[in-house]
């Protein structure tokens, strides 16, 4: 199976938000005073660099916040896209969003460029919880963007949940999910809140200003995730996702599959002929780069046979579907049963793994544990 033929993904990044969350770890910067316009200008030079254009499966803007850029910003970015991709032929083209931003006129625009999922941050409708969080956006706000979205012909809304966050009852998180479903909502994705350092929620329970739920706490709000969610016609088909049918996310689908795609922007990595790669992550060094080599790279690496027979255990393993060890072993002349033989009976004794007619996958109760499982595929 040679993955030069496959489809790709373009991941892009946009690293500006109106404000920082309180425990946001990722690539992203205060949007006042930051060189927005010249930004977008190296972005569309960046984009120049696909070749080809015509196998671009999957199109995902995320951040960041894409939606923090103002109308004539997005125009300028939606049109440059146009003229370097075939919009129509792709099959999933993703735009993640803040509530509060999804006006009328925003969402006319993502409409018009052909935006067919848009993917809103969340977490809760508990409005203290969320001022608690750091999030600018109330459940009001969450309720007319997805009025809005559907009103211009978005059906495909994703919506992010989180649960085990500072405060939040079973009855806060349960009291979300009905909300969400009863908006028909095609998607929900729902994630355990990572503590992550360099936060100011980090410092916030360091200094014991806030207290998270206990780790018991937390496995049983992700238990009733998955019991809830899947009474209400949801399949789950990966760890922290949720689907209608036919509205599994195509584009993190083809990630979890260890397909190829590029990343352009601030900090976006990328996967492309058999090399990883990351950008520069400081907006101002990531726009010299640009200017003055054509790219940001910051780093690239061959990925070794090795480490890419790892990526296909530890993601796919990920999708309840599981992986199939036949079409490993063809695809790398290897016997996985045999490479993996102690790991697979560990985990399978420990009951977090099931191997049946040659698929490997997670067990309802390795769904818990999977971080555990996928750390025992580092060959």
């Amino acid at each position: 199976m040679n993955k030069k033929n496959n489809g790709k993904g373009i991941y892009i990044h946009i690293p500006f938000c109106k404000y920082i969350c309180n425990y946001c770890d990722f690539n992203k910067f205060y949007i006042q005073n930051q060189p927005v316009d010249e930004y977008i200008d190296c972005l569309i030079k960046e984009l120049e660099n696909i070749n080809p254009t015509h196998n671009i499966l999957t199109l995902y803007i995320g951040g960041g916040t894409p939606s923090s850029l103002n109308t004539m910003q997005l125009e300028k970015l939606f049109q440059a896209l146009h003229k370097k991709i075939n919009i129509k032929n792709l099959q999933e083209f993703s735009f993640e969003a803040n509530p509060e931003d999804l006006t009328k006129e925003k969402v006319t625009i993502l409409y018009k460029y052909g935006v067919n999922r848009v993917s809103m941050g969340v977490q809760t409708l508990n409005d203290e919880l969320l001022k608690i969080i750091g999030r600018g956006h109330k459940e009001e706000d969450v309720i007319c963007a997805i009025r809005n979205l559907k009103e211009i012909g978005i059906e495909n809304i994703n919506v992010d949940l989180m649960c085990a966050l500072p405060n939040q009852t079973m009855e806060d998180l349960y009291n979300s999910m009905k909300k969400i479903v009863e908006c028909d909502i095609t998607h929900i994705s729902c994630y355990s809140l990572i503590l992550e350092q360099r936060t100011k929620l980090y410092n916030q329970v360091k200094s014991k200003q806030v207290i998270l739920p206990t780790n018991e706490v937390e496995e049983k709000m992700y238990e009733a995730v998955i019991k809830f969610l899947i009474s209400k016609g949801y399949n789950q088909y990966e760890i922290s996702n949720f689907s209608r049918k036919n509205y599994e996310s195509i584009h993190n689908t083809n990630y979890w599959k260890n397909m190829e795609y590029y990343g352009f922007g601030a900090g976006a990595h990328g996967y492309i002929d058999g090399k990883r790669y990351s950008n520069h992550g400081v907006v101002k060094f990531y726009n010299k780069h640009i200017e003055e080599k054509n790219n940001a790279k910051r780093t690239e690496e061959k990925v070794t046979i090795n480490q890419q027979i790892e990526e296909e255990f530890f993601l796919g393993l990920r999708l309840l579907d599981g992986i199939n060890l036949q079409d490993i072993d063809k695809k790398y002349n290897i016997n996985s049963n045999k490479l993996y033989k102690k790991v697979i009976e560990k985990n399978i004794k420990l009951g977090y793994l099931k191997l049946e007619n040659n698929i490997l996958k997670l067990t309802y109760k390795g769904l818990f544990y999977g971080n555990d499982v996928f750390a025992d595929f580092l060959l």
